[in-house]
Parts: C-alpha cells; sequence; structure tokens
C-alpha cells in the first residue's frame, strides 16, 4: 500500500495498525466474552453485553504499548486508540472519542480481573510484548486519562488539518478490512487475479468495422490515440488529469485505456470507475466485460467488480475455466464491499460517501483509494456547492495516497484550472475536436417569448410530430407531472409514433427495460419517448430531435448529447429549448436554482441558433459564471469539521448530500408475483437470529427490494405513515400505479398494514 504524509513517518504509521492489529481484539480475551461465544444464542441483559464489549480495555491497551514504541508522538497514540476503540462502531468527534466516563473505567477494570493475561502473551509468544500484557500496565493507561482528558491531548486539536483525517481513515480503514477479512474469509486466500492490459483495449477496438468516412469515428480515434500519446508523455508529479471531448466520441473505452496505462506506467495497482447512476455503470460494465472475453481472461470477480445498491451478492475467483473458487454470500458481500477487484466499476454516492463519512462500513474502503486510479466520469453531476470541497479533497487524495484522478465529461464544470496546471488535458485537440462538430443544432429562439402556457407548448410540439413523422423524437421535461401530461396528450393525439415513457415513479426494473427497448428499436414504427431528465447523464440513447424543457446549461447540453449521437447519414439533428410557464411550480422548491437558470439565460441571451462547434465555448463561459457568482458555503462547512475531525457530534456529521430527499419518502410497488415473494421472504429474513449469514441475507433482500422501489412526494403518504418504506400490497397496485406511466402522482395512499425500515 502507497501512502505519503509529510506529517507521519511511514514507519510510525506502520507502526500503529501493527500493535492494533495484534491487540483489537485483546479484550476478547475475558471470561464474560468466552462465555458468550460458548452460547452466543443466549439472550443477555445491558450489564452482560458491557462486560462482554471489547473495544476500550483493548483499546487502552493499544494507547500503552504505542506510548512505549512512538515515545514522542502523541497524536499516532491517539490514533491506535480510537481505531481500535471505534473498530466495531462509526467514528465521532475528536474529543469525544477521547472522553470516558467512570463507569467505562469502572468496567474495564471487571474485565482486567477476569482476563485470562497468560493465554494472550502465550499466543504472542516472542513477539516482544510480554511486558505490556498485564493488569498494572493497562491501569497506567487508565490513569492518563483519570480524572480527566489531560490538557496536552486537548491542545492538540489545533494542529489538525485535512493531512490529520486522511491519516486516521487509513489507520481505521485498514484496521477495519484485516478484521473483517480475518473473521468472514479465515483461511482462505484471495487469488490473484490478472489486470487488463493496454493491448487489450486496443485489440478490442480493433473487432469494431467503424466507417471511416463518418466524422465522429475519425473524432473517436483521434481522441484515442491523442490520450494514448498524452499518457506516455506524463510525469510523475501530474495527478488531475482531465478527459473532456464530446458526447458520443468514444469517453468509456478511451477512458479505461487511459487508466490501464496509468497503471502500467506508474504502478498503480487498481482502477475504481464511478459513475453517477446505476443504470448506466451496468451499461460501461458491459463494455469492459467485453473488453475482458476478447481478451481471454476468466470470468473472474477479481479482474472486473460492479458495486452498486442492486447489485448481486457474488464473486468468484477463476484462475482459468477449469479453476474457479464461488465464494459463501458472506464472503462475497465482504469481498464486493470492500472493492476487491483490480477494476471496479461504481457509483459516486460510493466514493463520496467512502471519502466523506463517518460510518464504520462506508470507511472501511478508503484504504482502496491507496495508489489507484480513479475515474469520475460524467463529473458535471456533482453540484457546484461541493467543487471546492471535492477539489480539496481529491488533491490531498492524490499527494497523501499516491492516487491519480481523470475526470470525464462532455461539459468540464471548472473545479481545477488548466491555466493554472492543477489539472492536464489528456486530449490535445480538444477545442479543435469540438468546432469541428456538426451533427446537431440547439434552437433557443423560443427564449426571446415570454414564458410558454402549457396549451401552447402541447400545441407546437404536437403539430412537431406531426411534421417528423418518420423521425424519432425525445421530449425531456423537468417534472414528472408535466412528463406524464405530455405522454398522456400524445397518447390520445399521435399514432404514428410507439411512445414510451421514462421517469423516477416507474419501479427501476421497468426503466431500465425501456432504456434497453429504446437503444435496440424493435417496433416498426419510429418512437416517441416522454422522459424526466433521468436520460441525460451518460445514457447511451440516440435520437433525431430532441426537446427540452428550459434547464441549467450542463443539462442542457446532456440533453443534446441524446441526439444524432452517430452523425447517422450527414443529417444533422435538432435540440429544441422551450421556457415553460410554471414548469418547475409543480416541485416544492423547483429542481433547478434559480441561480443556475439565470447563469444560463446569461450566456444564451441574444441567441438563436446555436451550431454544435460553439457548445464548447459556451460551457466555458457558463462555468466561469457560476464560479464569480457561486456559493462554496457547504463545502467550506464540510471542510471545517474534516479538518477538526469532528465525524459525528449529535446531528451534526460529515456529510455530503447527493441527493435531496426532504420531499419524497420511498414506497415499495407488489407489481407482480415475483414483487410479492420478494417482499415475503424479505420479511422472514428479518426474522432469522443476528449474525453473519442474517446481514447477508438482508442486503441480498435489499437488492431484489430494490427493483421495485420507487420515490414519491410525501404528501402522497398517508398521515399515519412516519417512516420506513411503505408497502403497496399487489391488490392495490392498480388503483395507485399506471403500468404505463408509473405512480399516480395525485394519489393519496391508504394506511398501509406493514412497512419496512433499512
Amino acid at each position: 500500500m502507497k501512502f505519503d504524509f509529510p506529517n507521519f513517518n511511514r514507519d510510525e504509521l506502520k507502526e500503529v495498525i501493527s500493535v492494533a492489529a495484534l491487540f483489537h481484539d485483546f479484550g476478547k480475551a475475558t471470561q464474560f466474552f468466552q462465555k458468550y461465544l460458548n452460547n452466543p444464542q443466549k439472550p443477555s441483559n445491558s450489564d452482560e453485553r458491557k462486560k462482554r464489549s471489547h473495544g476500550l480495555v483493548s483499546a487502552l491497551l493499544t494507547f500503552g504499548i504505542l506510548t512505549q514504541k512512538l515515545t514522542d508522538n502523541l497524536i499516532l497514540q491517539l490514533f491506535g486508540l480510537i481505531i481500535v476503540r471505534r473498530h466495531h462502531g462509526n467514528l465521532e468527534n475528536f474529543t469525544n472519542l477521547l472522553t470516558f466516563c467512570d463507569s467505562d473505567f469502572k468496567n474495564t477494570i471487571i474485565q482486567l480481573d477476569n482476563l485470562d493475561f497468560m493465554e494472550y502473551k502465550n499466543i504472542l509468544r516472542n513477539k516482544g510484548y510480554d511486558s505490556y500484557i498485564n493488569k498494572d500496565f493497562i491501569l497506567e493507561s487508565i490513569k492518563f486519562f483519570q480524572p480527566r482528558t489531560p490538557r496536552k491531548v486537548k491542545r492538540i486539536r489545533s494542529r489538525f488539518t485535512s493531512e490529520y483525517y486522511f491519516a486516521l481513515n487509513l489507520l481505521y480503514s485498514i484496521l477495519l478490512q484485516a478484521d473483517k477479512t480475518d473473521a468472514i474469509l479465515k483461511d482462505s486466500k484471495i487469488l490473484t487475479s490478472k489486470m487488463l492490459q493496454s493491448n487489450d483495449v486496443y485489440y478490442y477496438k480493433r473487432c469494431f468495422n467503424n466507417d471511416p468516412g463518418n466524422p465522429i469515428n475519425t473524432i473517436r480515434e483521434n481522441a484515442f490515440i491523442s490520450i494514448e500519446e498524452s499518457v506516455k508523455c506524463l510525469d510523475a508529479s501530474q495527478r488531475i488529469l482531465s478527459i473532456n471531448i464530446p458526447t458520443g466520441s468514444g469517453k468509456t473505452i478511451s477512458s479505461l485505456n487511459a487508466a490501464i496505462n496509468l497503471c502500467e506506467k506508474f504502478s498503480h495497482d487498481h482502477i475504481v470507475y464511478c459513475l453517477p447512476f446505476t443504470s448506466v455503470i451496468d451499461q460501461n460494465f458491459k463494455v469492459f466485460d467485453e473488453i475482458r472475453k476478447s481478451a481471454n481472461l476468466p470470468d473472474d470477480t477479481g479482474i472486473l467488480l460492479k458495486h452498486h445498491h442492486l447489485t448481486d451478492i457474488f464473486y468468484k475467483s477463476a484462475k482459468d475455466e477449469n479453476s474457479v473458487k464461488e465464494y459463501t454470500p458472506n464472503e462475497a458481500l465482504h469481498l464486493i464491499e470492500g472493492w476487491e477487484s483490480k477494476i471496479t466499476v461504481t457509483t459516486f454516492v460510493q466514493l463520496i460517501y467512502s471519502l466523506i463519512s463517518y460510518k464504520n462500513s462506508s470507511l472501511r474502503k478508503f484504504n482502496r483509494f491507496s495508489n489507484a486510479v480513479i475515474i469520475l466520469d460524467e463529473i458535471q453531476s456533482i453540484q457546484h456547492e461541493y467543487w471546492h470541497l471535492i477539489k480539496t479533497l481529491l488533491l490531498k487524495m492524490t499527494s497523501l495516497l499516491e492516487t491519480r484522478i481523470i475526470l470525464v465529461t462532455a461539459t468540464m464544470p471548472l473545479i481545477f484550472s488548466e491555466e493554472e496546471n492543477e489539472i492536464k488535458e489528456l486530449v490535445v485537440e480538444k477545442k479543435e475536436m469540438f468546432k469541428s462538430l456538426n451533427r446537431i443544432e440547439l434552437d433557443v429562439s423560443n427564449l426571446k417569448k415570454e414564458k410558454m402556457e402549457w396549451e401552447t407548448f402541447c400545441n407546437n410540439v404536437i403539430e412537431l410530430v406531426k411534421d417528423n413523422k418518420s423521425k424519432d423524437l425525445l421530449f425531456i421535461m423537468n417534472t414528472i407531472r408535466s412528463a406524464r401530461e405530455l405522454h398522456d396528450i400524445f397518447f390520445k393525439t399521435v399514432h404514428s409514433h410507439k411512445i414510451l415513457f421514462l421517469s423516477s415513479h416507474l419501479i427501476p426494473k421497468e426503466r431500465l427495460k425501456r432504456i434497453e427497448n429504446i437503444k435496440r428499436r424493435k417496433w416498426e414504427k419510429p418512437i416517441l419517448v416522454v422522459s424526466t431528465q433521468l436520460v441525460e447523464a451518460g445514457v447511451d440513447i440516440d435520437l433525431d430531435i430532441v426537446v427540452r424543457d428550459f434547464a441549467p446549461l450542463d443539462n442542457i447540453f446532456q440533453a443534446c448529447g441524446r441526439c444524432n449521437r452517430e452523425n447517422r447519414d450527414g443529417v444533422k439533428g435538432k435540440v429544441i429549448l422551450y421556457s415553460l410557464k410554471d414548469s418547475n411550480s409543480w416541485t416544492p422548491s423547483g429542481i433547478y436554482k434559480d441561480f443556475l437558470k439565470q447563469k444560463t439565460m446569461k450566456v444564451l441571451k441574444h441567441k438563436e441558433i446555436i451550431p454544435e462547434s460553439e457548445f464548447y465555448d459556451l460551457a466555458n463561459q457558463y462555468f466561469t459564471e457560476i464560479i464569480i457568482g457561486g456559493s462554496q458555503a457547504a463545502s467550506t462547512e464540510i471542510l471545517k469539521k474534516i479538518e477538526k475531525l469532528k465525524y459525528k457530534d449529535g446531528d451534526e456529521k460529515i456529510e455530503m448530500k447527493l441527493i435531496d430527499d426532504d420531499f419524497s419518502s420511498s414506497i415499495y410497488v407488489e407489481l407482480d408475483d415475483t414483487a410479492k415473494k420478494i417482499w415475503k421472504d424479505y420479511r422472514k429474513t428479518l426474522e432469522m437470529e443476528n449474525g453473519f449469514d442474517k446481514n447477508v441475507a438482508l442486503k441480498q433482500g435489499r437488492r431484489n427490494l430494490s427493483e421495485y422501489i420507487i420515490n414519491i412526494p410525501k404528501k402522497c403518504l398517508p398521515n399515519e405513515h412516519n417512516k420506513g418504506i411503505y408497502h403497496l400490497r399487489n391488490d392495490r397496485v392498480s388503483d395507485y400505479y399506471n403500468i404505463d406511466t408509473g405512480f399516480k402522482i395525485d394519489s393519496r395512499l391508504p394506511p398501509e398494514q406493514s412497512s419496512l425500515m433499512f
């Protein structure tokens, strides 16, 4: 594992981990814990559970040993205490983690009187720790914190920087991973898997017979070569990298190839590929798996792993087709959630919550940032309020954990500055690529008019469809309500097209099926798709005409990316922008902030028809406007907590809010017999005895449930419903859920008979 902390000696950090690994379970040597092991199913009271707890007594011994081993490094002594004390819990405010009440120490002394010190000495015979494994030595650690936390411990907090946050997280993560691996895999060894090679990607590309006369294929090839050549010329100091190329120009394959080349050049040992949505993950994972197959590598999760909340719990190692090891569900869950693979494809949520968190389950993956190449695809999905936070932490990650970052998008936000050499663009002639594009035109002429009334808009788009009976069309609306109303109007008036609807009010299983059907075009008729913005970031669909309700410019350009991606037949695609009156008023505060819409309107002012060749400059103008007028207060608040190691204190916690769920709640739509069985099975799982098997069964059950879970406005739930996932029973589904358009948004659900807590 690679890391480089200016304020911490590498050998001393390794000493902390070594001591913590040896003594984090020391407290299990009490008679109380051994008695529990002999009969773990026996009911116990709170006093019995406290006596068999082992975190604090183990932490005090760890602290004491580190005071002898690292005599002049109080902060690492305290870090050792913290990671052992909390290795079965979450991290809290630094001060709280070093605060003890009298009852804590009284319980510890009771445990010391019931500890088998000789047995532990026998376990660690000849390790050089005999003189520390005794009651008096641990009592000295207790005295250090009695009668109150020493002033020098409180003063040490004034020295903290974000480097201390990274150091503590890394130590904590390594201990968690080692402890869980030992407990779950025991003597099983994870087979070492192969990494894809750059030649494998190149060979895969050669299998496609791309039309050399199509300009977009020329751009793809030039981008791929330019990125590869740029990586060859990189020096060791260049760690934040960019691939900013047009939509449809091969970002997925080019960025993976860049990451593989970086691994080969700088000896990185794994890749983490992150995307904003699960639907896009499945799409890109499929491409990577095709590359694996073409390279004749075995179907081995250690080569390529997918991790999100809908992923099946399955993991196997394979040296070849005849030597395959399938892990138990409990082992598989541990390996998946620990990102134990050469290439892990996951979500922004998983990455961000592993980087910025107080939770044990999230921080366990923190060590996987070390010596990695991390690809952040569709980086524009990160809210602008968090740009400063992301910039600060990514810079720290690259310098402290020997990581490299690749930001990938067609619309690059100005998180890092190329002019100030904060980021290195890998596509040498990217501006020329953007300016050479001529696939689509963006019509913004309607913005000059007053905001359009709904009836006028509907009349306009009905005429548009009539005038384009042979074209595939996509309508992207700002709200589910407006999308549904438009769908219903088309359903009644349009007969020339196959009409499809997409929104988050359709169960995920059905959404993914429809996106796949849109790609395959199975119908004899052209298609007309009505959707919300869920089709924009990275969903690989391609239609002739796109109509978009007014939105921030990056969303508009993402919508443009769904139009004529392949430059079919040399005919330009059209993207038409409308600004509808009150189009955002169906949600509590509008889905887009006025600030972003104002900046968009400023950039588009006085324009009518915008060729694709101007998109790059417009995007830069827009992101510059955001930097000038935007607030980074949310970033600053989180960074202050990080720099104070204030993980969690009451309701205050280190947390970056990626999804606004203040106005929505989850419901389970028991749509069919499969859904009925999944719900029934999950209820049975809840009745299982607590333990590893139940934990795995619950997580697999949640993944199964998730295919039928949607989020709806809280106002649609009954007053009696306070928390949990509402159960919409199968016999009631038709009253509240439409098979074509999903949840009926004007419904008020009745009191439910059961709900679930995740």
